[in-house]
């Protein structure tokens, strides 16, 4: 009867050493059903964007695919019903404003998430957004500091998370050609070229009026890749009522 007892008793504490191990197992898979969902792991740094605007899963196919277009995206979800987007990859590669924007280009408003709870709400909601921003800029090199003035805003208004717009028009064509030097600049300011060439990476929108450039002397393939050349129709996608508008 001792021996039977000892048998016992060692049968559960061997069962007891092993059941916490299968526990965790099981806790670790349940943590782990979103693939990458954790910053900083193997895949990249994880963001969450509410989106609005999807009514099919024809919309779902178009978001996903704008994002994965983006550089250093290593995995897209974009959920339907949660109207949200989950986005994996490189943190100096893959900006929460640039993500903003390319959502946007496609014609659907975005935000960066701002869930409740544990952080891992399968319906994010959308934060109030804040007002866009257009920037005008009428003037040619021969007023930088005003040039330069109006690059800075319309990059701070992208730090600050806002959506922004430049409209290079009347004289100002001409900072968007593609053989514009690195002397034309202002003062401390960095060279122009520079200036709008981060704006637009970080997702700015570049508009340069068609007719104007043309009345610079400039043709179509003299200006930088990533514009959008405006016969006023394209820049009205800009403007509505929360848009903040400044003009140089």
């Amino acid at each position: 009867m001792s021996n039977l007892r000892q048998w016992y008793l060692a049968v559960v504490v061997a069962w007891l050493a092993v059941v916490p191990v299968h526990l965790g197992c099981s806790r670790g898979s349940e943590g782990e059903a979103d693939p990458g969902a954790r910053p900083g792991g193997a895949a990249g740094q994880r963001q969450v964007f509410a989106v609005e605007g999807m009514t099919c899963e024809g919309c779902v196919s178009k978001v996903t695919a704008t994002i994965e277009g983006l550089p250093g995206v290593a995995k897209v979800e974009v959920s339907l019903a949660g109207g949200r987007a989950v986005v994996v990859g490189d943190p100096e590669k893959v900006s929460a404003q640039a993500v903003i924007a390319a959502i946007a280009e496609a014609g659907y408003k975005a935000a960066a998430a701002a869930p409740g709870g544990n952080g891992n709400s399968d319906k994010p909601t959308l934060p109030t957004a804040k007002r866009g921003v257009l920037v005008n800029i009428t003037r040619g090199k021969s007023e930088l500091h005003a040039v330069s003035m109006a690059i800075a805003l319309s990059q701070k208004a992208l730090d600050d998370g806002r959506r922004c717009g430049v409209f290079l028009n009347v004289a100002a064509p001409v900072f968007a050609a593609k053989d514009l030097s690195d002397d034309v600049k202002y003062a401390d300011f960095p060279p122009v070229k520079q200036m709008l060439a981060k704006f637009m990476a970080d997702g700015g929108k570049l508009y340069v009026c068609e007719h104007c450039a043309h009345v610079c002397g400039m043709e179509d393939d003299d200006l930088i890749d990533g514009i959008t050349l405006s016969r006023q129709a394209e820049l009205f996608v800009e403007i509505d009522q929360s848009v903040a508008v400044f003009s140089y």
